[in-house]
């Protein structure tokens, strides 16, 4: 990335539409992370609408790049940030779906929210490692708090998976 070349904030269609800061957290590029934000790149940049846009701490958790992921918080990344509209993933969601046990547990201990607001994205988390087999990450996620009937419910609910559709009961 050519930094004379781009503006900080605006999308950069080099990947996905990203912004720089979360194309080097795509990349798990760590100095040139830490030299975005010496220029002042926004760590909470939201998702490009386009397919698969992620915030930097998404893109960093779904890769499963511990460290980054932990710098990004420390940042004060918001971790309940929304993916985006077309299969995004949140932080949480996308690090269960990968596998990303370690990463799970960091986001759970930094107080990603699984009741109230949260609640759809913790079940959705565990829709999609269950999905993908990650059977150690689904039982983490339902040892972090009560699991209730109607998260199973919310569970079985295909439409969970789509982003524009939330199933009754579920917040969004």
């Amino acid at each position: 990335i050519d930094l004379n070349e781009i503006s900080l904030d605006d999308k950069w269609n080099g990947i996905r539409g990203r912004t720089p800061i979360q194309a080097a957290a795509e990349q798990g590029d760590i100095a040139l992370f830490e030299r975005l934000l010496t220029l002042g790149a926004d760590i909470n940049a939201p998702p490009s609408t386009n397919n698969r846009g992620a915030t930097a701490l998404q893109v960093a958790s779904i890769n499963g790049y511990f460290g980054l992921v932990s710098r990004i918080l420390d940042l004060h990344a918001d971790p309940n940030a929304p993916g985006a509209e077309i299969n995004g993933r949140t932080a949480l969601e996308g690090a269960a779906e990968h596998g990303r046990l370690d990463v799970v547990q960091l986001l759970l201990n930094s107080g990603v929210q699984t009741c109230g607001e949260g609640r759809r994205q913790y079940v959705r988390a565990i829709k999609f490692a269950r999905t993908e087999g990650h059977h150690t990450v689904v039982k983490l996620l339902k040892s972090h708090r009560p699991w209730t009937e109607a998260d199973q419910e919310a569970l079985e609910d295909k439409a969970l998976l789509f982003s524009n559709q939330t199933p009754e009961g579920i917040a969004k």
